[in-house]
C-alpha cells in the first residue's frame, strides 16, 4: 500500500527541511525558553490558572515528534500565545512599575523631577 504524505510527519523535520538548522535551533531555543519561563512561573505562582502554559507547550512539543500540527493553524497560534504568556510575567518591564516610587531614570539623579 503506498500512502503519500504532505508532511514529514514531524515538525521538528519539517522545521529542518524547511528552514535548515538554523532554523530548527531558532524554533527549538524558542519552544525551549517559552517552556523553561513558564515553568518556572508556575512553579512559583503555584496557581492552576499558571500551570496550563507549561502543560499546553509540553503537549505541543510532545505531539510535534508524531506530526506537524504546530507549524500549522491553531497549532501555531497556541504555540506563540504561550511564549508570549510565559514572557509577561517574567520580563523585565514587569520589575520596573514594581517599586513604590516608580522607576528612577539613570540620568536623573536624587532630589530632582527631571528635564527642566
Amino acid at each position: 500500500m503506498r500512502t503519500s504524505h504532505a508532511t514529514g510527519l514531524n515538525a521538528y523535520f519539517d522545521v529542518l527541511l524547511q528552514l535548515g538548522w538554523i532554523g530548527l535551533l531558532l524554533f527549538t531555543a524558542m519552544a525551549g525558553v517559552a517552556l523553561v519561563r513558564s515553568w518556572l512561573d508556575a512553579s512559583e505562582r503555584r496557581s492552576v490558572i499558571y500551570a496550563w502554559t507549561p502543560l499546553i507547550l509540553v503537549a505541543l512539543l510532545v505531539d510535534s515528534m508524531f506530526e506537524s500540527f504546530t507549524l500549522s493553524g491553531f497549532g501555531w497560534l497556541l504555540l506563540v500565545l504561550c511564549a508570549v504568556r510565559a514572557g509577561q510575567s517574567r520580563s523585565w518591564r514587569e520589575r520596573l512599575g514594581s517599586s513604590d516610587e516608580g522607576p528612577v531614570l539613570p540620568h536623573v539623579q536624587e532630589g530632582q523631577s527631571g528635564p527642566r
